[in-house]
C-alpha cells in the first residue's frame, strides 16, 4: 500500500497546534481531505483498513461544521487510523 500518511499527519499536527481552527491549509481541511482521500482510497487494499477509512468519512468530511471538541476527537481518530495504515507501506 502506498498511502501518503505523512502529508496528512503533518497537516493534522498543524491543525492541533492552531487550536482546531480549520486554518492549517488554505481553503480549509475539508477541501484538502477530498483531494487526499480520493488518492488514498485507491491504494488501500486491506478490507479492514478500507472499512475504517470509510467510517472516518474522509472523502466527504464536514470538518468545518464540527465544534472544537468534535474536531479534536475527529483529528485523534484520523491520526490513529494513519498510525494503523502506515506499517502497511513497508509491505
Amino acid at each position: 500500500m502506498s498511502i501518503n500518511v505523512e502529508s496528512l499527519r503533518k497537516i493534522l499536527e498543524l491543525e492541533h497546534r492552531k487550536g482546531y481552527a480549520d486554518s492549517a491549509v488554505f481553503g480549509g481541511l475539508d477541501k484538502f481531505l477530498r483531494n487526499w482521500a480520493g488518492q488514498a482510497i485507491a491504494s488501500i487494499t486491506d478490507p479492514q483498513l478500507l472499512n475504517r477509512f470509510h467510517k472516518l468519512h474522509l472523502v466527504n468530511s464536514n470538518y468545518a461544521s464540527l465544534t472544537k471538541q468534535q474536531r479534536k476527537e475527529w483529528v485523534k481518530n484520523v491520526v490513529d487510523f494513519l498510525a494503523e495504515a502506515e506499517p502497511g507501506e513497508a509491505e
